[in-house]
């Protein structure tokens, strides 16, 4: 994994570079160089990165499901009356 594919991962994620070093559990700089090309990234550091970046796909993707789940459960006649 690149610093730029670390990177592109974040922003889809939808955070900042504070939260994303303390999702995986980094030092500030550490993750900073890491982006910006100047270390190699480790396999660890880029499986939890990847996989960060499925939870979070598969939390949104399953979103609308969940929110109407619950709706019914609450509203079991419907919303309108």
């Amino acid at each position: 994994m690149t610093g730029a594919e670390l990177k592109q991962l974040r922003r889809e994620i939808g955070i900042g570079t504070c939260d994303m070093y303390r999702l995986l559990g980094l030092p500030r700089r550490t993750y900073q160089d890491y982006e910006a090309g100047k270390r190699g990234i480790p396999e660890s550091v880029a499986i939890a990165a990847k996989e960060a970046h499925r939870r979070d796909r598969e939390f949104f993707a399953t979103l609308p499901d969940r929110i109407d789940a619950r709706i019914l459960e609450q509203f079991p006649d419907g919303l309108i009356k």
